[in-house]
């Protein structure tokens, strides 16, 4: 049954005028005229924004719509018999600080025993290793050696202790003899590699470390323009411990360049804990006049198209089966071919224990997702969803992005596609009916009420609630934003504690003219709100910091303007598994590009206080490409591209307390997943994390 309450709540609050939309009044007992008011389409959008429907497809009564017309009761989800996860290690990290001392951190896992405690080693110029501690660490997972000879080698491990004895083969971290200062590591990447437009994190080898997959180079194209592609991406693999390139896999001519393309996701999806790396793809064509026609002139729209799932440790396909079929151009919506290119993936948990694969199409007008397992090396498909046949108020409704969570505690996780709610066996829950939106969040933004919430944005002018929160179980409106909205005016929404004084998370948009700004509960807050940009834990209290200024990888979701393949990218390149070649010299400084920006620029992490930003941590060079608690502690690292590296920053601020990796979060993977494609968004958690 479509839940009607939100629509209809919507329609209330305008027509009242209030300052914040309340919760959802009842629906009119005549059940057809909501139907009519509410749930068909204008007939002056059939022509302007999506394709006209036939007489069939626009029924007078609710009772004639489709809404999920693929649905097939008690179709198995998954195969797993306990919840597949990742297998991640200590994460134990060395940095020298300004101060010449050295900072240590280590993850606390979901695993560990709550009395568990830690010792802290160090090993000098080969000799035996030193217990640091006097007493064992329960308080955080930090600890500054303050006395390291420098000048000389150290090897550094810490020690789980549960009931008194030490535990656990130790993970060591060395530095040679005078190393550096400085907050981050660095990973090398071949020299041919002088921008890059994206990069993954998954452990591809089961060692319990991090690995990266870097999609390269950067610039694209959007495919609201058509132009020939200026290069084929390409993926890198790397060793997350040793920096050591593993395999590179090329698209070919016949995938245009550009985000909406050439989404890809990087996950243990059979439970090996090994992760898979997958994308959309094509047949492969080395050279442009090589490919078909449709690249050849600038849209290459014709051909199959495969959802491919590669060995993440080798490279090498394990199986690919049929992406979203095409069908036609027009089916889509528009004779340019724009609204069929719009791909993104995900991964959902739809029985609980298995993850999904979830591949998507369309965001303007049809949408559709199919929704895959791997199992004994074959991807079995599970269900397709559509809003083909649904009212108006479920088309056009996607996003360029896609939140994933259990948000009513059954363990399975509900999708939410741009403005749609679909259960976990691919039947439709609801719509807001508020149109298309670049971004959303789902997170504890108001801890006041029990669950989740999610926090919209639509692009399309609206008289309001063009920043809305919305209840993810049913859709109702929380509250939203009374000023009204220019069309294509915001892009931009971001959520979290920034400030103390306000009860829960912060909510807000600053772009242009647009300065929304608000609290967890709806309530306008004084003066220019913060920007967007990215947003970090990393000092020691709850609050989120900012990474402000500095060039970012900005731009990446609409397709910036081309970067031009490195030399050798053209002709002919490596085959798609091609072993890794002897490392030559990186770029010279100042030689790196990073996203669709430019990768050099300095950011500053810092803290929001009495609406200005407070720098603690300055210096973070590069184009960001994630933000994730990669290792160490639960506080984040920044991992950026500059002078053909990549630079994984971390704090080097003493924590207060102690947490659980926020990798082992559900949400937080799925955002860090998915950080892949779309546009970029910030990680967040399935519980509040923030001053109370």
């Amino acid at each position: 049954m479509i839940k009607l309450t939100s629509t209809l709540a919507l329609f209330s609050a305008l027509a009242a005028g209030s300052a914040w939309a309340q919760p959802a009044t009842p629906p009119p007992a005549d059940l057809a005229a909501a139907v009519n008011a509410f749930g068909t389409r204008p007939s002056s959008a059939n022509d302007t924004s999506m394709r006209a429907l036939s007489p069939e497809e626009i029924p007078p009564n609710l009772n004639f719509y489709a809404v999920n017309p693929l649905f097939k009761p008690g179709q198995p989800l998954g195969w797993a018999t306990e919840r597949i996860e990742e297998k991640i290690d200590r994460g134990t990290v060395a940095l020298v600080s300004e101060d010449k001392k050295v900072y240590l951190s280590w993850r606390l896992l979901k695993t560990d025993a709550p009395d568990i405690a830690f010792n802290v080693y160090r090993a000098t110029a080969g000799a035996t290793a030193t217990k640091l501690n006097p007493q064992p660490l329960t308080r955080t997972t930090d600890y500054v050696d303050a006395t390291a000879p420098l000048d000389r080698e150290n090897t550094w491990s810490v020690r789980p202790v549960v009931a008194g004895r030490e535990i656990e083969e130790p993970v060591r971290v060395t530095h040679a003899a005078n190393s550096p200062v400085q907050n981050y590591r660095a990973i090398k990447l071949r020299d041919d590699v002088t921008s890059i437009s994206m990069t993954a994190l998954g452990d591809l080898n089961g060692d319990g470390v991090y690995d990266f997959v870097v999609k390269w180079p950067g610039g694209g194209k959007d495919p609201g323009s058509v132009r020939v592609s200026q290069g084929t991406y390409k993926f890198d693999a790397y060793d997350g411990k040793t920096g050591k390139f593993l395999w590179r896999h090329d698209l070919g001519w016949n995938v245009d360049m550009g985000v909406w393309w050439t989404p890809f996701i990087v996950r243990d999806l059979d439970g090996d804990n090994k992760a898979e790396v997958c994308f959309r793809t094509k047949p492969y064509a080395a050279t442009l006049a090589e490919a078909m026609e449709g690249a050849r002139k600038g849209n290459a729209l014709e051909g199959p198209e495969w959802l491919a799932v590669h060995d993440g440790e080798t490279g090498k396909l394990i199986d690919q089966a049929d992406w979203i079929e095409l069908q036609s151009v027009q089916h889509w919506g528009d004779n340019t071919g724009n609204r069929a290119s719009r791909h993104l993936m995900g991964v959902a948990y739809l029985d609980g224990k298995t993850p999904a694969l979830l591949a998507i199409r369309g965001t303007y007008g049809v949408m559709k997702i199919d929704a895959w397992t791997l199992e004994n090396k074959k991807l079995k498909k599970l269900w397709r969803w559509t809003n083909e046949r649904a009212p108006f108020n479920f088309q056009g409704q996607g996003a360029h992005g896609l939140q994933v969570g259990d948000v009513n505690g059954d363990g399975k996780d509900e999708i939410f596609n741009g403005a749609i709610a679909i259960s976990h066996d691919g039947r439709s829950l609801w719509s807001t009916g508020l149109g298309h939106g670049d971004r959303m969040y789902l997170a504890d933004i108001d801890p006041s009420r029990p669950g989740l919430e999610l926090a919209y944005i639509c692009e399309d002018a609206q008289p309001q609630l063009g920043l809305n929160l919305r209840n993810p179980l049913n859709g109702d409106l929380l509250w939203g934003a009374r000023d009204a909205n220019l069309d294509n005016a915001i892009d931009q929404v971001m959520v979290g504690d920034i400030d103390p004084k306000y009860p829960g998370m912060e909510v807000w948009i600053n772009k242009g003219l647009q300065h929304l700004y608000f609290t967890a509960k709806g309530e306008p807050i004084a003066g220019t709100p913060p920007s967007t940009s990215d947003l970090v834990w990393w000092d020691g209290d709850l609050l989120r910091e900012q990474l402000g200024g500095g060039g970012g990888g900005g731009g990446r979701g609409r397709g910036g303007p081309p970067v031009a393949a490195s030399p050798g990218t053209t002709g002919v390149p490596p085959a798609p598994n091609s072993a890794a070649p002897a490392m030559a010299t990186p770029p010279a400084p100042g030689q790196g590009r990073g996203g669709f920006g430019p990768g050099g620029g300095s950011r500053t992490v810092g803290k929001w206080k009495d609406g200005a930003l407070v720098p603690l941590t300055p210096g973070i060079q590069g184009a960001v490409q994630q933000i994730a608690d990669l290792n160490g502690d639960w506080r984040e690292e920044i991992v950026t591209f500059i002078n053909g590296e990549l630079r994984i920053y971390s704090t080097t601020i003493p924590a207060k307390d102690r947490r659980v990796s926020l990798m082992q979060d559900p949400i937080y993977r799925h955002d860090v997943t998915t950080r892949t494609m779309g546009y970029s968004h910030v990680p967040q958690v399935s519980y509040y994390l923030g001053e109370k």
